[in-house]
């Protein structure tokens, strides 16, 4: 009977200390190698639930509406800027056949006819206006080309619609007014040529009334100047109201409208991976 005792004592020892041991292997399994990656997974669970959450903020989610949604949102705003660009265009203009000037050829013979025959017109308006016309159209006649021709031309041109405002206005004496060289602007990224400026010098005597009409007359759409500079000096020291004015006002011819412009390429500093789980 001890025996018999004895060996049933061993065998439960073993059963026992198998399932201890059993018990044991599983915990260090759990501990050393699920627990890690059940940390692991919550950490990503987390990471991918916050980036999901930045993409909903910034309306960058995969689905079709959001994105349909951003891509009218931004054709929206691009037909706005694009109004806000022609509408601009329109009201700096200083010509309003801006087309025309902007393919315009002129021949060597046009500009010399236009330029006697704005002479003789501005010098009778100003008689009849009763201005003292000591100007002259400081504008060189020299002409040797086409292209020439029409950079002179739309100098006269500019020089033209400055006189006609002071003219209008009854400025009391136009001393001096000449146009000077025109300034290309490009686009710095393409290099594309898409607007001139021809700036004009004007010197003139009047009143201080005379002055604010004057300044408010070449903001007005199709008369629409860009002042450079001005300066304003007393004429005589008995009457206060006059002044002196030198002022060099500048005309804009858009070259090409917003349709024609192209845009500037768009390089990637590099390329961009997709994301997301």
């Amino acid at each position: 009977m001890s025996l018999l005792g004895s060996n049933s004592v061993s065998e439960r020892q073993q059963v026992t200390g198998i399932i201890f041991a059993a018990a044991l292997l599983i915990g260090l399994l759990w501990f050393f190698a699920l627990m890690p990656l059940q940390r692991k997974r919550e950490a990503l669970e987390a990471q991918n639930r916050q980036m999901q959450a930045d993409l909903a903020k910034g309306n960058y989610l995969l689905g079709e509406m959001p994105l349909e949604n951003r891509k009218l949102a931004l054709l929206a705003e691009a037909r706005r800027l694009a109004d806000e660009w022609r509408e601009s265009a329109v009201i700096l203009s200083t010509f309003d056949d801006q087309a025309i000037q902007r393919t315009q050829d002129v021949s060597k013979i046009d500009f010399k006819v236009a330029l006697f025959e704005v002479r003789e017109r501005l010098s009778e308006k100003a008689k009849n206006r009763g201005i003292k016309s000591n100007f002259e159209l400081a504008i060189d006649e020299t002409v040797l080309s086409n292209e020439d021709a029409r950079k002179r031309m739309l100098q006269l041109r500019a020089v033209e619609k400055v006189m006609d405002a002071a003219i209008d206005l009854k400025v009391g004496r136009v001393e001096t007014v000449e146009p000077l060289e025109p300034i290309a602007h490009r686009d710095e990224t393409t290099g594309e040529l898409y607007l001139e400026e021809y700036p004009v010098r004007i010197q003139y005597v009047g009143t201080i009334e005379n002055v604010y009409a004057f300044v408010h007359k070449v903001f007005e759409p199709g008369v629409a100047f860009v002042y450079r500079r001005m300066r304003l000096e007393k004429e005589s020291l008995q009457d206060a109201s006059r002044v002196r004015v030198d002022a060099t006002l500048s005309a804009l011819v858009f070259l090409r409208s917003l349709d024609a412009l192209k845009a500037p390429p768009v390089k990637a500093d590099r390329i961009t991976r997709p994301m997301g789980f």
